[in-house]
């Protein structure tokens, strides 16, 4: 890892919110919209999350997660009060992600195209801890009006 950056093993995420209205808008949705950046977050913290527990598996328990059955953090936070052990290694990923904090700054359009209303874009993943990484994601609203998000480089 890089001094500054910080990496997660997923490429690709993607991620819908329902919209406020019935029906989309007539144009592609702004990357820097609340509620485009929501869902970027949120798929950069849940890919995060997924990462922090693969090394946690590593360091803590002393196995690789193909023994533990390749365990999403989402799939172990479901089984959190079967185990201790579970609920321990949560708790050490919770609180690792507390401390980073992602905001994006640095936000950019890097293609818009109105007539599928899709837009393209980029931006630097940053965190309290001073760590960034720069990404891209596509934001676009679905023919029933949310927002379709897809996050790249999560890597």
């Amino acid at each position: 890892m890089k001094p500054g950056h910080f990496s997660v093993t997923v490429l690709l995420a993607t991620l819908i919110l329902a919209g406020c209205g019935s029906s989309p808008p007539d144009k592609a949705p702004g990357c820097s919209d609340g509620q485009v950046q929501e869902l970027v977050l949120q798929v950069a913290n849940e890919e995060l999350r997924n990462g922090l527990l693969f090394n946690a598996i590593l360091t803590e328990l002393g196995t690789t997660p193909q023994v533990q059955g390749n365990p999403t953090y989402a799939q172990w936070d479901r089984r959190r009060e079967e185990s201790e052990e579970i609920a321990r290694l949560l708790d050490l990923v919770d609180s690792q992600v507390e401390e980073l904090s992602f905001r994006l700054d640095g936000i950019r359009t890097n293609s818009r195209d109105d007539g599928i209303r899709k837009t393209a874009c980029g931006a630097t993943l940053t965190s309290d801890a001073g760590m960034t990484h720069d990404i891209e994601y596509t934001a676009q609203y679905t023919e029933d009006g949310r927002v379709y998000v897809q996050v790249f480089g999560l890597d």
